[in-house]
């Protein structure tokens, strides 16, 4: 029991006029010879202090006595920690039932892609089966320090019961190092309650799944130079991690996918998160650029780690290193320093326009492979197809020279990976009875295609003209050639291609030298 000093202080010259505690709380008084009587709410009669101090040895003794107690889960996230707190709790004292309180939110949290996947965890203030009314556990999520949001247990318990309470913790360290619901999985985080100074929200803020469907590199069409780099310098971490350790070289890599929109960046890094997945690796996506220094630093505690991060140019754009922010400098502090060091760690970072990514982020040791993702040609368009058509066990007739003149058309076309995707889709759904496809019924879907591609083609000259100054200037150069002051100059389908080629030149995924 903890002495408290309080306002019920009485000091007296005279005989102390003994009362009982009436608020939980000891009443000191004193003898006119200044020897103090103490009256405490667990004992029976007023005491001298050394009678007191007898007292309080013989209750801690006991097992009696309140201690304090605090543990922060550092490294998971708070969803993973809770989760395990519960299960360790249940484990230890076995099942029991929380009593429905204003004080206690007991949460369902997914721990697969299926609504039945989900255990439980609770946040609040509760009491386990056996304690008296003056115990309690409090769980929470909240922020330590400057750093992240953690799961958070305060305790008051009896001395007796402490041994219980330091293997429940004990236990939820393990079952989070062992039986996390996130590690092995491929799971989407967001920091943004972290990043608004806002209370975390269960209903918001949880990490979700992604589709663990397994999808091979041969799914993605990739060059030959591209499909080989991955091959040699990417899948070997995947594969083999302690063959990597055993020769000294850096578990720790970062890719950079550079190519323009649709051409198959997000599917390529979708499909080296389900080789990982595989060989039991953890995929954490970031749904922000601005969630990604946090996520590499709860990365660090998921070893055997792959972290995908989209639009790296957005959080790192500029000129030269004069442009840096201090957003910036973090992260790039993040992703040289001690979190990640020695860690089983693959980074894969996309951009639509590496030329604006600031050269130090590009430097030799925190980019370790710069792949630029081109448009299909014509040999990768037609292993797509037939890999496509496999997997959907639909067979595709024709002779070679239909064959040819289909990709060499798709090619002329600029098709990418997501257009080439639903060229099938739709053949597919035009022939729903049938369990063959033609390439002409190809052609014909990609024909049913062309007003939203010109639709994709329209928004990307918009952009461009809004945001790049050479393409803005040669506008207005392109205006005035043609006679025309307006904002919508006549442009005929020849002076379309003629933009289009000189958009494509001056957002070209490949660095300017």
């Amino acid at each position: 029991m903890k002495v408290e000093s309080t306002s019920s202080l009485k000091i007296k010259n005279s005989k102390p006029t003994l009362k009982r505690p009436t608020n939980g709380k000891p009443i000191v008084e004193h003898r006119a010879d200044d020897e103090p009587v103490i009256t405490l709410p667990s004992a029976p009669q007023p005491m001298t202090a050394g009678d007191a101090a007898k007292f309080f040895a013989e209750l801690e003794k006991s097992g009696e006595a309140i201690v304090p107690c605090i543990r922060e889960f550092t490294g998971p996230l708070p969803t993973d920690a809770g989760v395990n707190f519960l299960r360790a709790m249940e484990k230890v004292v076995g099942f029991f039932t929380i009593p429905p309180s204003p004080h206690t939110l007991i949460i369902d949290v997914p721990t697969g892609l299926s609504s039945s996947d989900k255990e439980r965890m609770v946040l609040g203030k509760f009491r386990l089966p056996g304690w008296s009314t003056d115990e309690y556990i409090e769980t929470s999520i909240r922020m330590t320090g400057a750093r992240s949001m953690v799961f958070y247990v305060v305790a008051n318990v009896k001395n007796r019961n402490l041994p219980t309470l330091n293997e429940i913790l004990a236990k939820a360290e393990d079952f989070i190092r062992n039986n996390s619901i996130y590690r092995g999985k491929r799971v989407q985080i967001s920091f943004e309650y972290q990043r608004q100074g806002r209370k975390y929200d269960p209903g918001v803020d949880q990490p979700t799944f992604r589709d663990s469907a397994f999808r091979s590199l041969k799914e993605v069409a990739l060059s030959r130079i591209n499909r080989t780099s991955l091959n040699t310098y990417i899948l070997p971490f995947l594969t083999d991690i302690s063959l990597i350790k055993s020769k000294g070289i850096s578990t720790k890599r970062c890719a950079l996918l550079s190519g323009s929109y649709g051409s198959g960046k997000t599917i390529t890094c979708d499909a080296l998160s389900s080789i990982g997945q595989k060989h039991g690796w953890t995929t954490l996506y970031c749904r922000s650029i601005e969630d990604l220094q946090e996520t590499l630093r709860t990365a660090a505690f998921y070893d055997n780690c792959i972290v995908v991060c989209e639009d790296f140019d957005t959080l790192t754009s500029g000129d030269s290193d004069d442009d840096r922010t201090s957003a910036y400098n973090d992260l790039i502090n993040t992703i040289d320093g001690v979190d990640t060091k020695n860690k089983n760690l693959l980074m894969l970072f996309t951009t639509n326009n590496v030329n604006s990514i600031q050269p130090a982020a590009l430097r030799s040791g925190r980019i370790d492979l710069y792949l630029v993702i081109d448009l299909p040609d014509e040999d990768c368009i037609s292993e797509l197809l037939s890999i496509r058509a496999a997997k959907s066990n639909i067979t595709l007739t024709g002779d070679e020279e239909a064959r040819r003149d289909l990709c060499r058309y798709l090619v002329n076309e600029k098709a990418n990976n997501s257009r080439i995707s639903e060229i099938f889709n739709r053949a597919m759904l035009a022939n729903l009875s049938r369990t063959s496809l033609t390439y002409a019924d190809l052609r014909v879907a990609y024909d049913s295609l062309l007003p939203q591609v010109e639709l994709e083609r329209m928004a990307h000259r918009r952009a461009l003209t809004s945001s790049h100054p050479s393409l803005r200037q040669f506008m207005t150069l392109f205006r005035m050639m043609n006679g025309s002051s307006g904002n919508t100059p006549a442009i005929t389908p020849s002076d379309i291609s003629i933009l289009d080629d000189i958009s494509e030149a001056l957002t070209s995924s490949a660095p300017l030298s």
